[in-house]
């Protein structure tokens, strides 16, 4: 197949003004037989997409493993085109003499790929206008589960709490450096009464805390404000000023109101959306 004049290395196309081939993740200079930018990955590690037993992976500068007359990039990323296009045998790389990929360097390959993919929507769906809706699809099913048990355990007994509904629950999701999932459980709050404070707080310890530690993106935030009443108070179900105060700006903000069974997601300025926990769910 052949390629129109301003396709050169590899089929990337040149610009015409500064004579650097466009790889998509970023820019090679033909000229100096280098990219112009480190390599980079959505999911922040030491070096992204690095094989630590293989050093030829290493070089944030190399284009792949220092050998593209083996290995074609696909993408402007050092060895990730290559891994996943040519597989373990090198069978799929058409007219590539590939030298054996491991397979647990393909599977590397493949959750930083899919945690790039799952970045790239999530910053295209931060630039639409917020809505519940488009909130909730963004918390994983597992979250929604975990946040779902919240929810049951403040309306148990715990503690102090003999009767459920006086205490607050909460935890953390987010990913670990290689972009796998990690849902993590606070440790149940203290028990308070509505008629002497207007306000509970969680503990903020994790139940697991290694499992905490592996967290390197923080993607939601979650704390259930509890259902039970007295005959003269009650514990408010949404956000409070304390709440929006203390938002970390990035994950998605999450307060569920036990009593009236609504998910409110907030932030630290005027966010005021929220949906009922069987929407949130799905099992409206």
């Amino acid at each position: 197949m052949s390629c129109a004049p301003s396709y050169k290395f590899e089929g990337k196309e040149r610009d015409s003004e500064t004579q650097n081939d466009d790889f998509g993740a970023r820019y090679y200079s033909w000229r100096v037989g280098r990219w112009l930018s480190a390599d980079w990955s959505a999911v922040p590690a030491p070096v992204p997409y690095a094989n630590l037993t293989n050093p030829q992976t290493l070089n944030l500068y190399a284009m792949v493993r220092d050998n593209p007359e083996t290995f074609a990039d696909l993408d402007g990323h050092r060895d990730l085109g290559a891994l996943i296009a040519c597989g373990p045998d090198g069978g799929a790389c058409s007219g590539i003499n590939s030298t054996p990929i491991t397979e647990s360097e393909i599977e590397a390959a493949a959750v930083a790929a899919a945690a790039a993919a799952a970045a790239q929507t999530a910053q295209t769906a931060s630039a639409q206008p917020q809505t519940a809706e488009s909130l909730a699809t963004q918390v994983p099913s597992a979250v929604k589960s975990a946040i779902m048990s919240s929810v049951n355990a403040s309306n148990a007994p715990s503690g102090a709490d003999t009767t459920g509904g006086f205490h607050e629950e909460s935890g953390v999701a987010g990913t670990t450096a290689a972009g796998a999932l990690v849902v993590s459980p606070d440790k149940p709050g203290p028990y308070g009464n509505p008629d002497t404070s207007d306000h509970l707080s969680t503990t903020h310890k994790a139940v697991n805390q290694s499992e905490r530690d592996s967290i390197a993106n923080v993607t939601v935030m979650w704390h259930v404000h509890p259902s039970g009443q007295t005959a003269t108070h009650n514990w408010k179900q949404g956000p409070s000023v304390a709440d929006r105060r203390a938002a970390v700006t990035g994950p998605i903000n999450i307060v569920v109101g036990a009593r009236n069974r609504t998910v409110y997601f907030y932030n630290g300025g005027n966010m005021n959306l929220h949906m009922s926990l069987k929407q949130f769910m799905g099992t409206e």
